[in-house]
């Protein structure tokens, strides 16, 4: 990447389309003036695109039985009346987090991607060699 401002980590957030209007701006400069990270957004983009696409798969029975079952045995706090809360000002706290915040969820997004991304190429890959030997071929 030739623009040092722009990350491996701001990359995948714009994939995501979880970038500020500025931070947005200078990915998609960046990219128009750097053919690799052209190439690299892209295929942020299309591995976002499959996974949008992908149905989602319940979890298995029992697993959802112990999902349940911990839920209904875990004590629950009382957070109190929700009018006793005093108002967060939003802006303040962003504010106060700045560029903090900001790297957090890059971060966050990234984090995103690979969980998705790295467990789908796994089952491609799988995929892939349970169709070779059913055919004969060598994986």
């Amino acid at each position: 990447m030739n623009d040092p401002r722009v990350t491996a980590d701001l990359l995948a957030a714009w994939a995501l389309d979880a970038v500020e209007p500025a931070e947005r701006a200078l990915v998609e400069h960046a990219i128009s003036a750097d053919p690799a990270l052209a190439r690299e957004a892209r295929a942020l983009r299309e591995t976002v695109a499959a996974l949008a696409a992908q149905d989602a798969v319940p979890a298995p029975e029992h697993v959802r039985a112990a999902v349940l079952r911990a839920v209904a045995t875990e004590p629950q706090q009382d957070s109190g009346p929700v009018d006793e809360r005093p108002p967060i000002d939003l802006a303040a706290a962003s504010r106060r987090h700045g560029r903090g915040w900001r790297i957090a969820r890059w971060a966050a997004a990234a984090a995103v991607v690979a969980a998705i991304a790295v467990p789908t190429g796994i089952a491609v890959q799988e995929s892939r060699q349970a169709e070779a030997r059913a055919t004969g071929r060598a994986p």
